[in-house]
């Protein structure tokens, strides 16, 4: 499984680095700019989008059937990219993690940084969870679209859930992060046995 895992790092280096420019720009926002806290889980869910490119890579460069030749199954072929978007996960939460912490030295924030990091933490986990069983089963650019509306969805949600449209401040109490999470991780695995199904299962011409 490392070596997919280095597959998948070599082949999105490109789109890596766009990815961590966009991040750190909106870093230096939002740690000095008080209205700006919605962009905490813009930094969080980005690296979530990877899928989609990962995968139309994949299809362009016929990748499954190198894949096919490998002395792997097609279920750690799944599972490797699952893995490798799950760490890019974490290292967008890290980042909402520091930036949610700096916010609060500043005095922008009152919520707890972990109630704020599980809930946006639990979106990232979201937009996979649904692209790749997607992307697996009708291509990424089809697959794509419908992940788009769901990432707006779940933007225009979070900002909702906060209330005031700038900061985490206020308007969760009703809802438990920690609940929201484990849901979240439950429905990344659920993907996960789905999406090993449909490429087991899937012709590779």
């Amino acid at each position: 499984m490392k070596a997919l895992l280095r597959k998948d790092l070599y082949t999105t280096v490109a789109s890596l680095r766009t990815i961590f420019l966009i991040m750190a720009v909106f870093a230096v926002v939002t740690v000095l700019v008080e209205n700006t806290g919605f962009y905490i889980p813009y930094l969080v869910v980005l690296p979530s989008t990877l899928g989609s490119t990962l995968i139309n890579l994949d299809t362009r460069e016929k990748w499954d059937r190198c894949a096919l030749t490998l002395p792997v199954s097609r279920k750690t072929v799944v599972g490797a990219r699952y893995v490798f978007m799950l760490l890019m996960i974490l290292c967008g939460a890290a980042v909402g993690t520091v930036c949610f912490a700096l916010r609060m030295m500043r005095g922008f924030e009152s919520t707890g940084i972990a109630e704020a990091i599980a809930m946006c933490l639990a979106a990232a986990l979201i937009v996979p969870s649904f692209l790749l069983p997607l992307a697996y089963k009708f291509g990424a650019d089809k697959g794509r679209y419908i992940v788009i509306f769901l990432i707006m969805g779940l933007m225009i949600g979070m900002m909702s859930i906060w209330g005031d449209g700038y900061g985490f401040s206020g308007g969760i109490s009703w809802l438990s992060p920690g609940i929201l999470l484990i849901a979240a991780a439950g429905v990344y695995a659920l993907s996960w046995a789905v999406s090993s199904k449909i490429y087991e299962k899937k012709e590779i011409g």
